[in-house]
């Protein structure tokens, strides 16, 4: 380049190569943070999955336990039915 001198060339060549270490560094740094997001993006998703998971089986449960405990009220009527016709019996 006309009137620029070596040493003022050198330094222009010095400091395009720390501005490019300093753009590779940040490009670098940028692309491990998106990573790190899709990481943890994945892993909410797995984490929402496995609550939706959790919660029907919940729901399964707490079906389960409503039908169970209306087979145990049928059950107790029929004890106690049983037990009046004994009773019955007995002193008949």
């Amino acid at each position: 380049i006309p009137g620029v001198s070596a040493e003022e060339m050198a330094d222009l060549k010095k400091m395009l190569q720390k501005e490019t270490l300093l753009r590779k560094a940040a490009e670098g740094e940028t692309n491990n943070w998106k990573i790190q997001v899709a990481e943890l993006k994945q892993s909410e998703a797995s984490a929402k999955s496995e609550i939706s998971k959790l919660h029907k089986m919940l729901e399964d449960e707490a079906h389960q336990k409503e039908k169970l405990e209306g087979e145990i009220a049928i059950l107790q009527s029929q004890l106690l039915q049983l037990s009046l016709e004994a009773d019955e019996v007995r002193y008949t």
